[in-house]
C-alpha cells in the first residue's frame, strides 16, 4: 500500500480551494517527493491551486497545459516530483469517477479528490491510478 503525508496547513489550503470554487469542481497540483520503494511515504511539500478551465466545470476538471508546464518546470528547477494532482467532487463520492480514470496519465503520481457531498465535512481520499487500475493509498498527517 502506498502511503501520502500530508500536512495539516495543505490539506486546509486544499480544501478551502475547493469549497471556493464550488459548485465547480477544482483542480491543482501538490508537488513535494515522490517514494520510489513498496510502502514507502511519499511527502507533499507544495500545493499549486489551479484554475479549473473545462468547458463543463460542474461536471470535470481541466487543468490548463501551458499552466502544468510552467509548474513543471518549476519543480524540476526546484529537484521536487509532482507528487499529485487533486479535484473535488461537488455531488459524489471521493472516488475515481469513469472520467478521473481517463484522465490518470501519471502512474507515478497520486491523485487525491476531495468529496463537497457534506461541505460541513468535506471528504479527502488518495489513490493511485495505473493501467486503469484504482489503488487506494493511506494520507498520513
Amino acid at each position: 500500500m502506498e502511503n501520502l503525508l500530508l500536512a495539516e496547513d495543505i490539506r486546509e489550503k486544499i480544501i478551502a480551494h475547493c469549497l471556493k470554487g464550488y459548485p465547480k469542481e477544482a483542480c491543482g497540483i501538490l508537488a513535494g517527493q515522490i517514494c520510489r520503494l513498496a510502502g514507502g511515504i511519499s511527502k507533499i511539500e507544495l500545493a499549486y491551486p489551479l484554475e479549473n478551465i473545462s468547458d463543463s466545470p460542474a461536471m470535470c476538471y481541466e487543468i490548463d497545459s501551458k499552466r502544468q508546464l510552467e509548474i513543471q518546470k518549476e519543480l524540476r528547477a526546484k529537484k521536487l516530483d509532482m507528487v499529485a494532482i487533486y479535484h473535488s467532487h461537488t455531488e459524489s463520492d471521493a472516488y475515481p469517477s469513469k472520467k478521473d480514470l481517463e484522465l490518470a496519465y501519471y502512474p507515478d503520481s497520486f491523485y487525491l479528490i476531495i468529496s463537497l457531498k457534506n461541505k460541513a465535512d468535506p471528504q479527502m481520499r488518495a489513490f493511485k491510478i495505473v493501467d486503469g487500475n484504482i489503488l487506494k493509498a493511506d494520507i498520513i498527517g
